[in-house]
């Protein structure tokens, strides 16, 4: 059985620029994504990937619309392959707690 047999979530493929962070705050980079599934997403990080176990933090970049700010996802790395980085979300953190990707 393939490691696509065992995922939980259908995936689609979709591509968008993401900002991609460390939970302490620090801004690793800026990546597309490769696909989506509701419990996660395929980073399209090729060079110095976080390690599996790790817990970053993600946002769509740019603004949504009517100019709403994407909400901060936190995420934990489970795989890093020839493909990309696959994290699982953890948690969505609420627009009104203060706490910024950039802080």
């Amino acid at each position: 059985m393939g490691s696509q047999d065992q995922r939980r979530y259908a995936r689609l493929p979709f591509i968008v620029e993401v900002e991609v962070g460390g939970c302490e705050g620090s801004v690793l980079r800026f990546v597309e994504t490769r696909d989506l599934g509701h419990g996660g997403v395929l980073l399209g990080i090729y060079e110095d990937p976080p390690p599996p176990g790790a817990e970053i933090t993600l946002r769509v970049a740019g603004t949504l619309g009517d100019g709403i700010e994407p909400p901060l996802v936190r995420a934990i790395v489970v795989r890093v392959s020839a493909e990309g980085v696959a994290v699982e979300f953890i948690t969505v953190v609420p627009r009104d707690s203060g706490e910024d990707l950039f802080d």
